[in-house]
This record gives C-alpha cells, sequence and structure tokens, in this order.
C-alpha cells in the first residue's frame, strides 16, 4: 500500500483494470449461453450473435488483452526500477509506516 505513494505504481491501475475489463468481456463472449431469437429479432432479421461471431470478438479482444499486457509489463518495470533507486532509509521509512 505505501508503494501507491509511488509515480509508477500509480501508472499500474489503469491497465490494470483494463486488463480485468477485457479479461470479463472475453470470457462473456465465450461462454454466455446462446439465446433463441426474440418475434423482433426473426421479423427484423436480427440475430444473436453466433459462435463463429462471439469467437471472433474474443480473438479481437485478445489482440487487445495482449497489448494491455505490454503497457502494464512495461508500467511494472519502470515501478521496479522505481524501487531498485530507492535509498535503504526510504525503503526503511516505507516499511515502518506500514505498522
Amino acid at each position: 500500500m505505501k508503494l501507491s505513494s509511488l509515480q509508477s505504481y500509480q501508472a499500474i491501475e489503469g491497465p490494470h483494470d483494463t486488463l480485468h475489463d477485457i479479461y470479463r468481456r472475453i470470457v462473456d463472449a465465450l461462454f454466455r449461453e446462446e439465446v433463441k431469437p426474440t418475434i423482433l429479432q426473426r421479423l427484423f432479421a436480427k440475430r444473436p450473435n453466433s459462435m463463429a461471431q462471439r469467437r471472433a470478438e474474443a480473438q479481437y479482444l485478445m489482440t487487445k488483452l495482449v497489448s494491455v499486457s505490454e503497457v502494464l509489463l512495461d508500467a511494472i518495470d519502470r515501478l521496479e526500477q522505481e524501487i531498485e533507486v530507492l535509498t535503504d532509509q526510504e525503503l526503511a521509512q516505507m516499511a515502518k509506516s506500514l505498522h
């Protein structure tokens, strides 16, 4: 928690949240139940997403997931670098403030 004061730590939050959101959307695309078309959908020829469409959606989302993962890993690397340059005194101060 005390690392949250570091700018590089704060840079992780957005990509991390996005990663979880995209993953949830992938799971939803692949595992949501097939829905029978409603009367209106049949009348206007709008059909629920087929499994092929859902797989294509999941594949597209996977490319976004990989991209966001790379951003997140870069942010984690920057955090690691920021922590590595902290002095022993600064680290002790952070540890002390945990108690």
